[in-house]
């Protein structure tokens, strides 16, 4: 949600610098893709960055608990924290995921752990109120 607002203050921005004769359609649309194109290289270095760490921990596979959704349906398409999670389960790192369910709106359930399934990373979804 911080994302949102930072982007939408961004192109809002460059709105205002739209000068007389421009056209504001082209300059939002290449502000935009400036967003995207930034979030998703930043993603990617998380992503590296995180799974070096995890590396450091080589010879035993780990398993990860994770709260929210912070992968690719809510970043620029390869996430932060479930981007770590994403890359180290492709060097065969991760031996499995706890998902939060993440109440009241359930992003862990309906979002994190879809997504996680869908990369065939093995996931085991919490329920918040199970204890």
């Amino acid at each position: 949600a911080v994302n949102l607002f930072w982007a939408l203050n961004r192109i809002r921005d460059r709105l205002m610098r739209v000068k007389n004769g421009d056209n504001p359609l082209a300059a939002l649309e290449a502000e935009a893709v400036a967003i995207h194109l930034s979030d998703r290289e930043a993603n990617l270095t998380m992503a590296q960055l995180g799974a070096d760490l995890i590396r450091k921990h080589q010879g035993n596979l780990q398993t990860v608990l994770t709260h929210c959704n912070t992968g690719a349906l809510a970043t620029g398409g390869f996430g932060t924290a479930l981007g770590v999670i994403r890359a180290a389960h492709l060097e065969g790192m991760i031996e499995r995921v706890y998902a939060d369910e993440t109440r009241p709106w359930l992003q862990g359930s309906r979002l994190t752990a879809w997504e996680l399934a869908n990369e065939g990373i093995p996931v085991t979804l919490n329920a918040d109120s199970a204890a």
